[in-house]
């Protein structure tokens, strides 16, 4: 009769039973920790994709502004030069 222990085997279900929640559970957090990680991983990803785009806006609008600037005629300098030879030019004369 020892070998047909209810109770026994009632102990040993019990603890089997509590061992695989357990072991449940840790597979869960687990689970739970990697989408997590995912979700960060994917957040990233767009993060720097958005920061990528706008570095390269940046970087168009800085060519551009230096090709403005290059191509430009500069006509303040040339006003002030005909100007500052008129006014000297009317001091002279009288």
């Amino acid at each position: 009769m020892e070998q047909w222990n209810v109770e026994a085997f009632r102990d040993r279900a019990k603890k089997f039973t509590e061992d695989a929640r357990a072991l449940s559970n840790d597979f869960q957090y687990a689970i739970g920790l990697r989408e997590k990680q995912k979700e960060g991983e994917d957040m990233k990803k767009k993060i720097c994709t958005v920061l990528a785009i706008i570095g390269g806006i940046i970087a168009f609008c800085g060519l551009a502004y230096g090709v403005y600037r290059l191509l430009a005629p500069d006509y303040l300098e040339d006003y002030e030069d005909y100007d500052d030879l008129e006014d000297e030019d009317y001091l002279e004369e009288e």
